[in-house]
């Protein structure tokens, strides 16, 4: 079993903040925190774009790491599309390898 808390609060229209806390990461038994901040810029009605920074913290052998996000995204009415691309820090490939640490584009 694995639980992540995790609670976000806006700021504004446009600033969020998210912070999380878990005390078996993955199933290590390792304790994991994360903190990021993130800015959305709307682009007139069906459009935005969004930056966000983080970074993750570990009680063990596990590499502190940092993240950061950069999209772009649509919606209409009940339809939404988005693009983010994602990198992390090179201490992301201590924990996860280097196909899973590496930077990568995400469409949904």
């Amino acid at each position: 079993d694995y639980a992540e808390w995790l609670l976000t609060a806006g700021f504004g229209p446009r600033w969020a903040a998210t912070a999380g806390f878990t005390d078996d990461f993955s199933g290590t038994g390792t304790r994991a925190s994360y903190l990021q901040l993130a800015y959305t810029h709307p682009l007139g009605e069906a459009f935005e774009l969004r930056a966000a920074v983080g970074e993750a913290r570990f009680d063990s052998a596990l590499a502190d790491y940092r993240h950061a996000e950069l999209g772009a995204g649509w919606s209409r009415g009940p339809w939404s599309a988005r693009l983010t691309l994602h990198a992390t820090s090179g201490a992301a490939r201590v924990n996860f390898g280097d196909q899973a640490a590496r930077g990568h584009l995400e469409a949904a």
